[in-house]
């Protein structure tokens, strides 16, 4: 079995961005609150534009972690491209919900019984 850096191949050193509260005019609200809602509902939306392009990132930073994992993976291991598909679509069926650390495990198992 071989060591691999878990935490860092699942992004736990990414910060997940915190979404904005969408602001709420209350009923039968007054002028001044109407004001004050309108400014805080235009400092909502460029909050959520900004939410908006950091999650992208944080998902595209994600992906590519992930995307070097498995390629490293699949090196490591000296599969195909098909072989290593295979393998670790069945790994990660099993035990995703575990983390990448136990879909690992699951695809190392995986790979001692086939080689048998």
């Amino acid at each position: 079995m071989m060591s691999y850096d878990f935490k860092y191949y699942s992004g736990q050193m990414l910060s997940i961005p915190e979404k904005p509260v969408k602001p709420r005019l209350e009923r039968n609200a007054n002028a001044v609150e109407a004001r004050a809602y309108a400014d805080a509902l235009e400092e909502y939306e460029s909050a959520l534009k900004s939410y908006n392009e950091d999650l992208g990132w944080y998902r595209s930073e994600s992906a590519s972690l992930l995307l070097k994992f498995k390629d490293k993976l699949r090196s490591d291991y000296g599969l195909s491209e098909t072989a290593f598909d295979v393998i670790w679509s069945e790994a990660y069926d099993r035990s995703h919900s575990g983390g990448l650390q136990e879909v690992y495990y699951e695809f190392d198992r995986l790979f001692e019984f086939l080689i048998k």
